[in-house]
Protein backbone atom coordinates (compact mmCIF):
# COMPACT_ATOMS: atom_id res chain seq x y z
CA UNK A 1 0.00 0.00 0.00
CA UNK A 2 1.46 3.22 -0.71
CA UNK A 3 1.55 6.17 2.03
CA UNK A 4 -0.85 8.96 1.77
CA UNK A 5 0.21 11.97 2.32
CA UNK A 6 -1.78 14.50 3.83
CA UNK A 7 -2.09 18.16 2.67
CA UNK A 8 -2.84 21.26 4.59
CA UNK A 9 -4.15 24.44 3.46
CA UNK A 10 -2.90 27.63 4.78
CA UNK A 11 -3.64 31.17 4.20
CA UNK A 12 -0.63 33.63 3.80
CA UNK A 13 -0.52 36.68 6.15
CA UNK A 14 1.05 38.78 3.91
CA UNK A 15 -0.78 38.28 0.78
CA UNK A 16 -3.91 36.15 1.87
CA UNK A 17 -3.23 33.59 -0.73
CA UNK A 18 -4.56 30.51 -0.43
CA UNK A 19 -1.00 27.91 0.07
CA UNK A 20 -1.15 24.45 0.07
CA UNK A 21 1.70 22.35 1.75
CA UNK A 22 2.17 18.96 3.24
CA UNK A 23 4.02 20.93 6.68
CA UNK A 24 2.11 20.91 9.51
CA UNK A 25 4.86 22.08 11.99
CA UNK A 26 7.44 24.10 10.47
CA UNK A 27 8.34 27.11 8.48
CA UNK A 28 5.85 27.81 5.05
CA UNK A 29 7.76 29.69 2.26
CA UNK A 30 5.26 31.81 0.10
CA UNK A 31 7.71 32.24 -2.41
CA UNK A 32 5.28 31.44 -5.90
CA UNK A 33 3.31 34.40 -4.81
CA UNK A 34 4.85 37.23 -2.08
CA UNK A 35 8.19 35.49 -1.14
CA UNK A 36 6.73 35.74 2.62
CA UNK A 37 7.26 33.08 5.48
CA UNK A 38 5.40 32.07 7.73
CA UNK A 39 5.43 29.03 10.56
CA UNK A 40 2.33 26.42 11.53
CA UNK A 41 2.09 24.14 14.09
CA UNK A 42 -0.37 21.74 14.28
CA UNK A 43 -1.54 22.40 11.25
CA UNK A 44 -2.66 26.38 11.70
CA UNK A 45 -0.46 29.54 10.99
CA UNK A 46 0.61 31.05 14.24
CA UNK A 47 1.62 34.47 14.84
CA UNK A 48 5.26 35.04 15.34
CA UNK A 49 6.85 37.24 16.95
CA UNK A 50 10.23 37.28 15.82
CA UNK A 51 13.57 38.28 16.83
CA UNK A 52 13.88 40.02 13.82
CA UNK A 53 11.63 41.99 11.60
CA UNK A 54 11.20 40.98 8.42
CA UNK A 55 10.55 44.13 5.26
CA UNK A 56 8.78 43.55 2.17
CA UNK A 57 10.10 46.12 -0.83
CA UNK A 58 8.80 46.18 -4.79
CA UNK A 59 11.69 45.66 -6.48
CA UNK A 60 11.67 49.20 -9.07
CA UNK A 61 12.89 47.16 -11.87
CA UNK A 62 10.52 44.45 -12.42
CA UNK A 63 8.21 45.29 -9.54
CA UNK A 64 8.06 41.83 -8.19
CA UNK A 65 7.40 41.17 -3.87
CA UNK A 66 10.93 41.38 -2.44
CA UNK A 67 10.88 39.97 1.56
CA UNK A 68 14.19 40.88 3.81
CA UNK A 69 15.72 41.42 7.21
CA UNK A 70 17.69 44.70 5.91
CA UNK A 71 15.85 48.05 6.71
CA UNK A 72 19.03 49.51 5.54
CA UNK A 73 21.48 48.86 2.63
CA UNK A 74 21.11 46.90 -0.85
CA UNK A 75 18.73 44.54 -1.68
CA UNK A 76 20.02 42.30 -4.31
CA UNK A 77 16.64 40.65 -6.34
CA UNK A 78 18.00 37.58 -7.55
CA UNK A 79 15.01 35.13 -7.45
CA UNK A 80 13.66 37.30 -10.02
CA UNK A 81 15.56 39.77 -12.16
CA UNK A 82 19.47 39.54 -10.37
CA UNK A 83 18.53 44.07 -9.83
CA UNK A 84 20.11 45.81 -6.66
CA UNK A 85 18.24 48.69 -5.36
CA UNK A 86 18.88 50.59 -2.28
CA UNK A 87 16.63 50.94 1.35
CA UNK A 88 16.74 53.08 4.15
CA UNK A 89 14.37 52.96 6.87
CA UNK A 90 12.60 50.15 5.27
CA UNK A 91 11.72 52.07 2.10
CA UNK A 92 12.92 51.87 -1.12
CA UNK A 93 15.34 55.03 -2.06
CA UNK A 94 14.96 56.64 -5.73
CA UNK A 95 18.27 56.74 -7.15
CA UNK A 96 19.40 58.03 -10.64
CA UNK A 97 20.49 54.35 -11.33
CA UNK A 98 16.73 52.88 -10.70
CA UNK A 99 15.27 55.81 -13.21
CA UNK A 100 17.75 55.34 -15.98
CA UNK A 101 18.15 52.44 -18.35
CA UNK A 102 20.94 51.41 -20.23
CA UNK A 103 21.36 49.21 -23.09
CA UNK A 104 24.44 47.33 -23.86
CA UNK A 105 25.16 44.76 -26.26
CA UNK A 106 26.45 41.18 -24.35
CA UNK A 107 29.81 40.63 -26.06
CA UNK A 108 28.91 37.12 -26.01
CA UNK A 109 26.20 36.37 -27.99
CA UNK A 110 25.48 40.25 -28.92
CA UNK A 111 21.91 39.71 -27.02
CA UNK A 112 20.99 43.89 -26.71
CA UNK A 113 20.62 43.65 -22.41
CA UNK A 114 18.33 46.59 -21.06
CA UNK A 115 20.02 47.85 -17.27
CA UNK A 116 19.58 50.37 -15.09
CA UNK A 117 23.65 49.29 -13.78
CA UNK A 118 25.80 52.17 -15.15
CA UNK A 119 29.07 50.85 -13.58
CA UNK A 120 29.54 47.80 -12.80
CA UNK A 121 28.72 43.64 -13.59
CA UNK A 122 25.83 42.54 -15.98
CA UNK A 123 24.76 39.11 -15.64
CA UNK A 124 23.09 38.27 -19.04
CA UNK A 125 21.22 35.72 -17.01
CA UNK A 126 18.12 35.71 -19.33
CA UNK A 127 20.22 34.48 -22.64
CA UNK A 128 23.42 33.40 -22.83
CA UNK A 129 24.75 33.65 -18.92
CA UNK A 130 27.47 35.93 -20.04
CA UNK A 131 29.17 38.45 -17.46
CA UNK A 132 30.75 41.60 -18.40
CA UNK A 133 31.72 44.71 -17.02
CA UNK A 134 30.30 48.28 -17.86
CA UNK A 135 31.48 52.02 -16.82
CA UNK A 136 29.81 55.41 -17.80
CA UNK A 137 27.03 53.31 -19.79
CA UNK A 138 29.48 51.59 -21.81
CA UNK A 139 30.94 47.60 -22.36
CA UNK A 140 34.47 47.44 -20.62
CA UNK A 141 36.80 45.44 -22.86
CA UNK A 142 37.57 43.01 -19.98
CA UNK A 143 42.03 42.42 -19.76
CA UNK A 144 41.54 38.81 -18.34
CA UNK A 145 44.95 37.65 -17.00
CA UNK A 146 43.73 34.35 -17.31
CA UNK A 147 43.21 31.89 -20.13
CA UNK A 148 39.16 31.16 -20.82
CA UNK A 149 38.37 27.46 -22.41
CA UNK A 150 35.54 26.61 -24.36
CA UNK A 151 33.80 22.96 -24.52
CA UNK A 152 31.00 21.38 -25.43
CA UNK A 153 29.03 19.83 -22.81
CA UNK A 154 28.67 15.89 -23.21
CA UNK A 155 25.31 15.70 -21.83
CA UNK A 156 23.60 18.52 -23.42
CA UNK A 157 25.75 19.67 -26.45
CA UNK A 158 26.17 23.45 -25.33
CA UNK A 159 29.49 25.53 -25.30
CA UNK A 160 30.72 26.12 -21.96
CA UNK A 161 33.46 28.94 -21.27
CA UNK A 162 36.01 28.27 -18.10
CA UNK A 163 39.02 29.50 -16.82
CA UNK A 164 39.59 25.68 -15.54
CA UNK A 165 42.07 24.12 -17.95
CA UNK A 166 41.98 21.06 -15.67
CA UNK A 167 39.57 19.31 -13.05
CA UNK A 168 36.15 19.14 -12.87
CA UNK A 169 33.72 21.58 -14.66
CA UNK A 170 29.58 22.22 -13.36
CA UNK A 171 27.60 23.03 -16.65
CA UNK A 172 25.13 24.38 -13.99
CA UNK A 173 24.03 26.82 -16.06
CA UNK A 174 22.79 25.22 -18.89
CA UNK A 175 21.80 21.18 -17.92
CA UNK A 176 23.84 20.72 -14.32
CA UNK A 177 26.09 17.98 -15.81
CA UNK A 178 29.68 17.47 -14.49
CA UNK A 179 32.15 16.79 -17.01
CA UNK A 180 36.18 16.25 -16.60
CA UNK A 181 38.89 18.10 -18.42
CA UNK A 182 42.39 17.88 -18.70
CA UNK A 183 44.73 19.73 -21.02
CA UNK A 184 41.92 22.39 -21.75
CA UNK A 185 39.94 19.22 -23.82
CA UNK A 186 37.02 17.05 -22.67
CA UNK A 187 38.09 13.57 -20.94
CA UNK A 188 35.27 11.04 -21.86
CA UNK A 189 34.07 9.32 -18.65
CA UNK A 190 33.83 5.78 -18.10
CA UNK A 191 30.13 5.54 -16.82
CA UNK A 192 27.37 7.87 -16.62
CA UNK A 193 27.70 8.03 -13.15
CA UNK A 194 31.04 9.09 -13.09
CA UNK A 195 31.21 12.65 -11.20
CA UNK A 196 33.80 14.68 -10.52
Amino acid sequence: MGATHTRFSYECPQCKAKVEAAVRDGRIDNRRKCGHRFTVAAGKVVATQSATAHFSYECPQCKARVESTRRDGCIDNRRKCGHQFRVAAGKVVATQSATAHFWYECPQCKARVESTTRDGCIDNRRKCGHQFRVAAGKVVATQSATAHFWYECPQCKAKVESTTRDGCIDNRRKCGHKFTVAAGKVVATRSATAHC
